[in-house]
């Protein structure tokens, strides 16, 4: 409990401002203000995202308001006032660690924690991360440039490929990247459907190979990667164990 000049306050009588309306209406949109301030903190997330991520703090807000009317219990408001404000605060916590690692870790970013309630709004095609996408796309001004490897001992029909993706990269893009790359003999998986979006390729932007006998391969699928200027990253080549033989995988990120 918090104590105020000599007596204790419930959380719902905070957030209510000690029963005066207006008061109570300013707390309710500080949150939201909060809320959204710490969403725009990450420059990787936009206005829209902010503003729902604002909204959804009002509505708790407001959901706290309505339980301190609803109940008349004093005891039963008091649990559910704290319950719901401590909500509110883990809820904005939520927000703006999405929105500072931007999706890095096991929180997924803010633009699709704000489409919590849809399916698969991260990697869905056409989701909430596709419209992200569309939303913040810039062209790459000043793509990155790699060497090609010189001409070798692999075909490219011989490898299979998976593209990841990630970030304000547009899906659209993507697919005509990878049909580009099938009509120069790669084996890409997945060309009709752009690709697979999803948030384990945020922070990345290489091709990865299981062996060393591969690099070749792996480094001319890295130019062809690079020349589609889907971002200015250096597009970098990876051993990696997990990769299955003849394949390779292209994981993006921008």
């Amino acid at each position: 409990m918090f104590l105020v000049v000599g007596r204790s306050m419930t959380p719902d009588e905070i957030l209510k401002g000690v029963k005066d309306p207006r008061a109570s209406a300013i707390l309710y949109g500080g949150l939201a203000v909060i809320a959204a301030a710490a969403v725009a903190a990450s420059l990787k997330v936009d206005f829209y995202s902010a503003v729902r991520s604002g909204a959804v703090i009002l509505a708790l807000g407001a959901l706290l308001g309505l339980v301190a009317f609803v109940f008349n219990d004093a005891t039963l408001r008091l649990v559910l006032g704290w319950f719901i404000t401590l909500f509110i605060i883990l809820v904005s916590m939520t927000f703006f660690f999405s929105a500072v690692t931007q999706g890095r870790y096991f929180i997924p970013p803010v633009y699709c924690l704000v489409h919590c309630f849809d399916r698969d709004p991260c990697n869905a095609p056409g989701g909430a991360a596709d419209d992200y996408a569309t939303r913040n796309f810039t062209p790459v001004v000043t793509p990155k440039t790699v060497e090609a490897p010189p001409s070798s001992q692999f075909r490219p029909a011989d490898y299979q490929v998976f593209v990841q993706f990630a970030g304000v990269i547009q899906r659209k893009d993507v697919k005509d990247m990878m049909i580009k790359l099938k009509g120069n003999g790669w084996r890409v998986e997945g060309a009709s459907e752009g690709g697979e979006r999803t948030t384990s390729a945020i922070g990345y932007n290489e091709i990865r190979y299981l062996s060393p006998g591969d690099e070749p391969a792996a480094r001319a699928l890295a130019v062809a990667v690079q020349n589609a200027n889907l971002t200015p990253t250096p597009v970098a080549v990876k051993l990696n164990s997990k990769v299955t033989a003849k394949s390779l995988q292209v994981w993006l990120f921008r």
